[in-house]
């Protein structure tokens, strides 16, 4: 029996990989909503899609919009840069094409300054929503490590600060031009990743105004499957898949 249950152990450990870079639900590396530090692979594609429900969509207008729908990808190269393109569609609002649903496109990066050691963190930067009506907007900086308690048990921190790079201002461009445009991302923010056998993760953060719980599941060596409550109540959801264009850095 001893030596049944080590080889199956073997299987799950050799079918599961871990992924420490898996993306938040807007598309970026990250937690729920917030950034996370870890040093990204080289060459590395992340592209998924996000279901975000109200009251937390990014882009509303007025109780119209009920929910956004995000489609995003991601490429890491030179290797410390990581670019994101994120489309959000929110249905219910005045479409920039003359349809029922309003279309963002926002552009993110991040660049990691320092790689985790035993005695030093992650340390990487961000620029949020640097093209596009500042939806997503965010200056940051985020720091973390990761701690390895026993073989099954992997715990993952994450904690930084972010500030309006851009200032407030209406949405003279947006869905609804006498609403003031909410950003992301101010003020302190953190949390914490709790992965078992390279399999799932239970994930609590705090992204600077309310805090957040979810779920991470890794799937087939390639895919995150996220589900999240916001609040504690709030249902969302993500689905992501990573390729590498170098093989031997996957």
């Amino acid at each position: 029996m001893n030596r049944l249950t080590l080889i199956l152990l073997f299987v799950l450990l050799s079918f599961y990989s871990v992924f420490p870079q898996s993306p938040s639900l807007i598309g970026p590396q990250g937690s729920i909503l917030t950034p996370t530090a870890h040093f990204p692979a080289d060459g590395q594609i992340r592209m998924g899609y996000s279901n975000i429900r109200e009251p937390h969509a990014f882009i509303k207008w007025g109780d119209k919009t009920t929910q956004n729908h995000l489609v995003y990808t991601t490429l890491v190269f030179l290797p410390r840069l990581e670019l994101t393109g994120l489309l959000t569609f929110a249905p219910g609002t005045h479409g920039n094409d003359g349809s029922d649903t309003y279309k963002d496109l926002a552009v993110f990066a991040q660049y990691h300054l320092l790689r985790e050691t035993h005695r030093r963190p992650n340390l990487a930067i961000g620029l949020y929503d640097f093209h596009s009506y500042s939806y997503y907007n965010a200056l940051f900086f985020v720091a973390g490590k990761t701690f390895t308690p026993t073989h099954t048990l992997k715990i993952c921190t994450n904690f930084g600060y972010g500030v309006d790079w851009i200032d407030t201002h209406l949405g003279d461009t947006g869905p609804d031009k006498d609403a003031p445009v909410p950003h992301h991302l101010v003020g302190l923010f953190g949390g914490i990743e709790l992965q078992y056998l390279d399999i799932a993760a239970l994930l609590v953060e705090y992204d600077t105004s309310q805090l957040n719980v979810g779920i991470r599941l890794f799937l087939f060596n390639r895919v995150d499957l996220l589900l999240t409550a916001m609040e504690f109540k709030t249902f969302c959801l993500g689905i992501s898949c990573r390729f590498s264009l170098f093989p031997a850095n996957y």
